[in-house]
């Protein structure tokens, strides 16, 4: 790592688009060598731009915040692996996907993934991207690594923690592994190959002159099931298979079978003749001279249908509004006091009922019975997914303002709007925002 000091004046915050691929490499090496000396082989943590120092091919690292992930700044959430984020999970694998967010933010002009290229962006794109990433959605590759460096940089951030690199050292191999036509920059995006593509991959070898050598290799013809001889005669290579040679001799045959078989019939026929039409069997053909019996019907069976019992019709739920200052979870809490459950919405309809009930309050903010799942998924109280969703614009945003996870359902009013809308909340938002005191509240459903 050299003899270079963290220096927080002195830290890539805003210099990570001026990286070329080769300062890249050399920035993921030195950034795995010192996570490995501080960590000892344990999680090290604190890993983004804004608390790296990089001079002469050399890095150094800030301090670790020790402090939870609800202290944590915007910029260094954004570079936590997606189980730190949900679950408070950490391991050298979760520095193994920072340090190649920082490289691939490096390669993609400065900018994380799913941003798109502008000059300023609104705590709404970062929020959105960030979901995006937390969900595992599929990243492209950075825009400018040729897909040897983004086929690593890519393994370092897959989401789930046993896919990636292991360690920063596994890392650090594969990045001095490379060949030495991937300090060069992309001449154009590379298009991330779709799993059943893996097996038939390629990759572009560019040298000084950018010579592109073609990477796909022409199948052998298959070998042909008759040999050719040397000085063979026409007729002889073309003479007809084993099958095809049995095919006529086979026809004959079969025909000669069916010829005999109508000559022994025929003569049976004519023994059948010969016999005095007394001793002829009886058949089926024979006219019976007796006149028919008449036959007495039999008599109707009487069926009686069996009615078809009505369903009972399952009891519609009851909905009560609370006006509570409560965080979601004292108001879960209270709803399963009383015998049932925050409200859940799962139709159009319900949903115009709810908002009905929380306007006759005067409510504004009205917590619901729905959150988000450590896997990023949106579940009800009950058990089931939530089906029906109704979101505010920019929403659902992940995370507030402040970094702090936004992870349940708030049912709000709009007033310039004049509507209502769904927003993923913080557990307590009146401890950041006084004024949602007084005017929030919950739905107790009971079935």
């Amino acid at each position: 790592m050299g003899d270079i000091i963290y220096n927080k004046e002195r830290t890539l915050a805003g210099k990570m688009d001026s990286l070329s691929p080769g300062d890249a490499i050399a920035l993921g090496i030195a950034l795995c060598e010192a996570a490995e000396k501080a960590a000892d082989g344990e999680f090290r943590g604190g890993i983004w731009p804004g608390n790296i120092t990089f001079e002469d091919g050399c890095a150094a690292m800030g301090p670790y915040n020790e402090k939870g992930l609800k202290e944590m700044g915007p910029d260094a959430i954004e570079y936590i692996a997606p189980e730190q984020f949900w679950k408070g999970e950490t391991s050298p694998a979760c520095d193994t996907y920072s340090i190649g967010l920082v490289l691939y933010t490096a390669l993609n002009g400065g900018l994380l993934p799913f941003f798109e290229e502008k000059k300023e962006f609104t705590p709404q794109d970062r929020a959105a991207a960030l979901q995006k990433r937390m969900r595992g959605n599929d990243m492209v590759y950075p825009r400018y690594a040729c897909r040897e460096l983004g086929d690593v940089i890519l393994c370092a951030v897959e989401f789930e923690a046993e896919d990636r690199f292991p360690c920063p050292a596994a890392l650090r191999a594969a990045l001095e592994a490379l060949p030495e036509e991937a300090a060069i920059p992309a001449v154009a995006p590379v298009i991330r190959l779709k799993p059943s593509e893996l097996e038939n991959r390629h990759s572009y070898r560019v040298d000084k002159l950018f010579e592109k050598v073609s990477p796909f290799r022409h199948p052998k013809p298959p070998k042909r099931s008759t040999t050719v001889k040397e000085n063979m005669d026409v007729k002889e290579f073309r003479k007809p298979s084993i099958r095809r040679k049995w095919i006529g001799p086979g026809a004959v045959i079969l025909v000669i079978i069916i010829a005999l078989a109508l000559v022994i019939r025929g003569c049976s026929m004519d023994k059948r003749d010969d016999l005095p039409k007394d001793e002829l069997p009886a058949t089926s053909d024979s006219i019976s001279t007796e006149s028919p019996r008449p036959q007495t019907p039999p008599s109707p069976t009487l069926i009686i249908p069996t009615p078809t019992p009505t369903p009972t019709p399952a009891a519609e739920p009851t909905f009560t509004v609370y006006r509570a200052d409560l965080t979601w979870e004292q108001a879960r809490d209270k709803c399963e006091e009383m015998g049932g459950h925050l409200a859940v919405v799962d139709s159009e309809e319900r949903f115009n009922e709810l908002c009905v009930l929380a306007q006759q309050q005067g409510l504004t903010y009205v917590w619901l019975g729905s959150y988000r799942g450590t896997d990023g998924e949106w579940y009800n109280v009950n058990g089931d997914k939530l089906s029906f969703t109704r979101w505010d614009a920019g929403e659902p945003s992940v995370m507030d303002l402040d970094g702090t996870r936004e992870d349940y359902l708030l049912l709000w009013y709009r007033a310039n709007q004049n509507r209502w809308c769904f927003n993923d909340m913080r557990n307590d938002p009146i401890a950041v925002v006084p004024a949602y005191r007084g005017k929030i509240g919950y739905i107790l459903q009971t079935n």
